[in-house]
C-alpha cells in the first residue's frame, strides 16, 4: 500500500538564498538541515531543497509548481511583494470562483497563492 505523498523536492542553485525565500518570506520552519538540503516543514507535506550540483541543476519550465493555501490571497501577495518576493501574476478571480496569485521563487519556480 502507498502511503501520504510526504516530500516535495526542489533543486535550488543556492541553497542559503532559497533557505531565505521560504523560510523568511514564506514562513516554513526548518526541520532538518545540512550543507546539501534543507528539509522544511509545510504542515502536511515537506519541501526539500536539493543544493544543485553536477548531476542536478535548477529547471523552473520543467514543469512543477507549488500550491500554498492562504486565507486572504491579496494581503499575503502584497506582504510577499514588500519583503521582495517577485509577483509573476496578481490576485484574481478565475471562472469558478477561486481566488489566486502566483509568485516565483528564487530559481523561478511558481508558487500559487490559493485562498482557502
Amino acid at each position: 500500500m502507498i502511503g501520504l505523498l510526504g516530500m516535495v523536492m526542489l533543486v535550488v542553485g543556492d541553497l542559503s538564498r532559497s533557505m531565505h525565500f521560504y523560510r523568511d518570506l514564506i514562513g516554513l520552519q526548518v526541520a532538518a538541515a545540512n550543507e546539501r538540503w534543507i528539509e522544511l516543514d509545510a504542515g502536511n507535506i515537506r519541501l526539500s531543497l536539493h543544493a544543485a550540483g553536477e548531476d542536478v541543476g535548477p529547471n523552473a519550465t520543467a514543469g512543477c509548481s507549488l500550491g500554498i493555501y492562504v486565507e486572504d490571497v491579496e494581503r499575503m501577495t502584497a506582504a510577499l511583494r514588500e519583503k521582495g518576493a517577485q509577483v509573476a501574476r496578481e490576485p484574481f478571480r478565475d471562472e469558478f470562483g477561486s481566488v489566486f496569485a502566483v509568485i516565483l521563487d528564487p530559481d523561478g519556480y511558481r508558487i500559487q497563492l490559493l485562498e482557502i
